[in-house]
């Protein structure tokens, strides 16, 4: 079960996610079960909800977080998702430093590219920015986790709008629509 979580986020399968907490309920609070909510409520547009859920987790899973270092990332990763959304600097740099240390490869890409997004708008290099997002949607693909691969993915597209590379664009946003409609986003 603990598990589970990280392969349902990495699919991004949130109807695999609503399945999975109904058909295994616990009674008392679950930190692994709070960190999909967390995702379910941040798809729905509910990002302060999610933001609450996310902490609500993390407090409950602080012995968790020495044990099992798949907790840790995957909260890091709600919370870069989280910071994204609701614009916050603050907790989109821890999360990014955290996945950006960690030994798992497409999380720390993902953290390279979340952290170039974030200075590519000011002074950053948007050819730095595309081939880190092109790496990660490949090292997303390799790991069969559409969710995380379509994402990339659109932020493709809008990297290569702002090149001026409309086709590349068109192409990257159509692959990503393929795969986030697959997951049921």
């Amino acid at each position: 079960i603990c598990a589970a979580p990280r392969i349902i986020i990495g699919t991004g399968d949130l109807a695999a996610a609503d399945e999975f907490i109904t058909r295994f309920p616990d009674p008392d609070p679950n930190p692994w079960f709070d960190i999909l909510r967390t995702r379910m409520h941040a798809a729905a547009g509910r990002y302060e909800e999610a933001a609450a859920t996310q902490s609500r987790s993390e407090s409950l899973g602080t012995h968790l977080a020495m044990a099992i270092p798949s907790f840790n990332l995957a909260c890091a990763l709600n919370r870069l998702y989280i910071g994204v959304q609701l614009n916050d600097p603050g907790m989109r740099a821890d999360a990014t430093r955290e996945l950006a240390t960690s030994d798992d490869r497409e999380l720390a890409s993902i953290a390279q590219a979340a952290g170039l997004m974030g200075t590519t708008s000011a002074s950053g290099s948007l050819d730095s920015l595309c081939a880190v997002l092109t790496a990660a949607a490949d090292l997303s693909n390799q790991t069969g986790h559409r969710g995380h691969q379509g994402i990339s993915l659109v932020n493709l597209s809008y990297a290569e709008i702002a090149r001026g590379n409309h086709a590349a664009a068109i192409s990257s946003a159509k692959v990503a629509l393929d795969l986030l409609l697959s997951c049921g986003n």
